[in-house]
């Protein structure tokens, strides 16, 4: 069953994304500065970090949940879960990138096709060249290097399973963004991102437990986890301080997303919105996307053209969902044998 408080927070994550990147446009950037509200640029990470706790939480569930029911796990229904929700769409982007960039319509050379297809963009450029047009996919590589690692050591921790030899090649490809980190992200970053994975985790072990302790004053929990998350960054934003006060993003993310689940009111209406949670299903494909229609190409753009870039990037995403994702996801449930996920 889905949460769709869940899908509700992917679609806050993405807008933070695409208006984060929006504000390069010259035109926007003009009336952020004249609202004094260039803070949006600093945010477009903060939605990332959401994602990395959400995809450790949503898949620890979904694994718990077949122990529970089943009495064992699937490494091998693990992975094709992912690679048929993740791979295609992917694949779909960066081929039409590839295209544009034959036609001569955007700088896309093949270098970035490799590099991001097989999720390298997360490591130092001399390494991977990714441009911006791929350059997004550092999160998807740290998530796939997590995805590989996930499963074996889920298994061992859980069902006191050995841990297969193969994770030798796992924690290889999972060091590399740390041995060779690409500057925005850094050791730091690296540590942070792997920290909420785990925090995903943990929360979704102890969901029982964790939900006892926020239902005491889940308002409360939730406006200061998202002061916590939110508010310090720009101030942060230009000292050294700053990459270390994203360590409270590991409690601060957690705490903001669960409590949001627990809260009455309008805040939960926001969270159980239908059209909110229906974006957050399709926010992947827009995540992909949105970094093409944000690129150089239409940073000089009058307003009309890349709003209107935007909502077409929605339609096709929506497009995409319904009639390739969906249907592959179901394929490889199918395959897997295993329960629904989100």
């Amino acid at each position: 069953m889905r949460s769709r408080y869940i899908d509700s927070w992917r679609a806050i994550a993405v807008l933070l994304v695409v208006l984060s990147h929006l504000s390069q446009n010259v035109h926007i950037a003009v009336i952020l500065k004249a609202l004094d509200a260039s803070f949006m640029a600093t945010y477009g990470p903060v939605g990332v970090f959401i994602f990395f706790f959400i995809s450790g939480h949503v898949v620890s569930r979904v694994c718990l949940q077949e122990i529970r029911s089943s009495g064992t796990f699937n490494i091998r229904g693990f992975y094709i879960r992912r690679i048929f929700r993740i791979a295609p769409p992917l694949l779909i982007y960066l081929t039409v990138c590839a295209l544009l960039g034959v036609a001569g319509l955007i700088k896309f050379p093949m270098t970035e096709f490799i590099g991001a297809s097989l999720y390298l963009c997360n490591s130092t450029q001399q390494l991977v060249p990714c441009g911006y047009i791929s350059g997004h996919t550092w999160s998807l590589a740290f998530e796939e290097q997590f995805y590989l690692l996930f499963p074996m050591v889920f298994a061992a921790i859980e069902l006191r399973r050995r841990i297969h030899p193969t994770i030798i090649l796992a924690l290889g490809l999972s060091a590399v963004p740390f041995l060779l980190p690409i500057p925005w992200i850094g050791r730091t970053g690296f540590i942070i991102i792997y920290c909420l994975f785990s925090a995903g985790f943990l929360f979704a072990k102890y969901e029982a437990a964790v939900s006892k302790v926020l239902a005491r004053a889940p308002t409360a929990f939730f406006i200061a986890a998202v002061t916590a998350t939110f508010f310090p960054a720009l101030a942060l934003e230009s000292l050294t301080l700053g990459k270390y006060y994203k360590f409270v993003y590991v409690i601060s993310i957690p705490v903001m997303v669960v409590a949001s689940s627990l809260t009455v009111g309008g805040t939960r209406a926001v969270f159980d919105s239908i059209v909110l949670s229906y974006f957050g299903r399709i926010s992947y494909s827009i995540y992909l996307w949105q970094q093409l229609v944000t690129s150089e190409t239409f940073h000089q753009s009058a307003l009309v053209v890349q709003g209107c870039s935007i909502l077409l990037v929605v339609a096709w995403c929506a497009l995409s969902f319904q009639f390739i994702e969906r249907p592959l996801i179901d394929w490889g449930r199918r395959l897997s044998n295993s329960p629904k996920s989100n």
